[in-house]
């Protein structure tokens, strides 16, 4: 939890969110739905108005896909790079968080 709000204060992107949430605060493991749908239920938000951030194909991107959130999987690597099936994709890959923080900057 302390690494994530580091990283997120680093980014200024604190400011543009309303918060975030980590599995370890919530005490209920990715991918499963139930640490996504508390953040929905607590920001009272629909699944689109969501975005997940990780680095975990398996436990951010595929979580959020069952319920219809954007994500962006953060990949920092060029060998862990695959393709992905449409339906289970990333909205969007970077090489960083800050890579990410920097385009959602740029666009608001």
């Amino acid at each position: 939890h302390y690494v994530q709000l580091a990283r997120l204060e680093k980014t200024r992107i604190m400011n543009l969110t309303n918060g975030f949430v980590t599995s370890e605060k919530i005490g209920a493991p990715k991918p499963e739905s139930d640490m996504f749908n508390y953040i929905l239920e607590k920001e009272n938000m629909k699944p689109k108005q969501a975005f997940v951030v990780g680095d975990s194909y398996k436990a951010d991107i595929l979580g959020a896909n069952k319920l219809g959130i954007k994500s962006c999987l953060i990949v920092k690597s060029k060998t862990k790079r695959k393709k992905f099936d449409e339906k289970e994709k990333p909205n969007m890959i970077a090489k960083s968080f800050v890579e990410w923080a920097k385009f959602i900057i740029s666009i608001n």
